[in-house]
């Protein structure tokens, strides 16, 4: 296949792949989907792992030893659902702004990470409002870094 790297750049040619299916009944256009969402599956299997610690629990009983992972992948999933009926598949909270080196298209879905911070803010700001009459409902705009200066502020106080 020919690409171009720049709009008006050099054509540049890429060497043929090809895609090995022990099942030679599967249509062409439904391996192709399927090997298309794998990448979804990884990055799926990668917050389970790092965001929500799949794996790394410390129990002992055998119930919680089998019980654990289940707990933390039905978390995951709550949470991309209640994040999928929020804002939609292909919008992001609005108050979690991207760092400025963070370039991104607005069609992806919000990342697990935008709606735990999403989340914190919720919980952060929704405390503030029961215990100040005087609270703001809106969500200001704060960037990651700032929300962790506020979080350890209301830590400290």
């Amino acid at each position: 296949m020919r690409y171009r790297r720049k709009k008006n750049g050099d054509w540049s040619y890429t060497q043929p792949a090809y895609l090995i299916c022990t099942d030679a009944r599967i249509p062409v256009i439904k391996l192709i989907q399927t090997y298309f969402w794998r990448w979804g599956i990884e990055v799926n299997f990668k917050e389970e792992k790092q965001l929500f610690g799949v794996g790394q629990t410390q129990v002992r009983n055998a119930t919680s030893v089998s019980s654990a992972p289940a707990i933390c992948i039905a978390t995951y999933a709550a949470l991309l659902l209640a994040g999928i009926q929020a804002y939609g598949f292909h919008s992001r909270p609005p108050s979690v702004c991207p760092p400025k080196w963070y370039l991104r298209k607005n069609k992806l879905r919000p990342t697990c990470s935008d709606l735990i911070k999403q989340l914190q803010q919720d919980l952060l700001f929704g405390a503030a409002s029961n215990f100040s009459p005087l609270a703001s409902f809106a969500y200001p705009k704060i960037s990651p870094r700032k929300l962790g200066q506020l979080n350890s502020k209301t830590i400290a106080a």
